[in-house]
């Protein structure tokens, strides 16, 4: 029997590069990360998504099996992975959970700590919302209210990010949204396995960002043995609203990536 699999979006064909692998997070699609990508062209880049078909159970667990499920099938064995706000979890619980397909992290607005009760109730009424019709006035102000809580001034006076929301609510499954809320509402504390990884890490929190305080990110970065950068003018969703940033942050883990695979191929060829 066929296990499920996220929907993925490459901006290249794949090759033998080392791609970067972004997750989608809601409330967007894979169209929040084209700005990162059209900057990031020195390898393939895809955006996965929601699951084809959420049937399984919702769970953390399940989800990093599903990104592993697609790796295979797409013939993918080592990847950067970048993620942002909730997803950003998503992507540092798939790295201790596959730390070997995990050439490098890019990762903003996380923290790798457990999902308190409080998150949980507040996603849970984001998928109910997000079940509504797109077109409904009381849909379109929480649309506007996710937007508000979740970016700087800078952003929210930008017509395209609402834009693109709206467009989300519009053509999205609720089923999609729904199952992977309730997937992050079983997020463990992964810092502790995340000191063992020994991969490039760059992370990243926007000064503005209202759900990942300074202090809440000083365990990660420690665990990580990297440095937190700070991000003026963005909040939680850091790379929609400073694509070039991000970019650049991905782009100065591609050298030593590249790197680590030249040697990983010499390796291989030994007899």
């Amino acid at each position: 029997m066929n296990r499920m699999r996220l929907r993925a979006y490459a901006t290249a064909a794949l090759d033998d590069r080392i791609p970067v692998i972004a997750l989608a997070a809601s409330p967007f699609d894979h169209r929040s990360w084209e700005a990162v990508a059209r900057l990031v062209t020195r390898v393939p880049f895809l955006v996965l998504t929601g699951p084809v078909e959420p049937v399984e159970k919702p769970s953390m667990h399940a989800h990093v099996s599903l990104i592993d499920d697609t790796l295979d099938a797409l013939g993918i064995d080592h990847a950067v992975f970048a993620g942002s706000g909730l997803l950003g979890e998503t992507v540092l619980h798939f790295a201790v959970t596959h730390p070997q397909r995990v050439a490098g992290l890019a990762v903003a607005g996380a923290t790798g700590a457990a999902a308190s009760l409080s998150d949980r109730s507040r996603w849970l009424e984001a998928t109910i919302t997000t079940m509504g019709d797109a077109g409904d006035p009381a849909v379109t102000e929480a649309i506007k209210s996710l937007a508000e809580d979740a970016t700087s001034a800078v952003t929210r006076s930008k017509s395209a990010l609402i834009n693109l929301m709206n467009e989300w609510a519009r053509t999205c499954d609720p089923r999609e949204v729904g199952w992977i809320l309730r997937a992050q509402s079983t997020r463990l504390d992964v810092r502790e396995e995340l000191a063992e990884l020994t991969v490039p890490t760059t992370i990243l929190r926007g000064d503005n960002d209202p759900h990942t305080s300074r202090e809440a990110m000083s365990s990660l970065v420690e665990a990580l043995c990297t440095v937190l950068h700070h991000v003026p003018g963005a909040g939680n969703i850091l790379h929609f609203e400073q694509p070039a940033r991000f970019a650049q942050a991905i782009e100065s883990l591609l050298p030593f990536v590249c790197e680590g695979n030249a040697e990983r191929n010499e390796a291989g060829r030994r007899p």
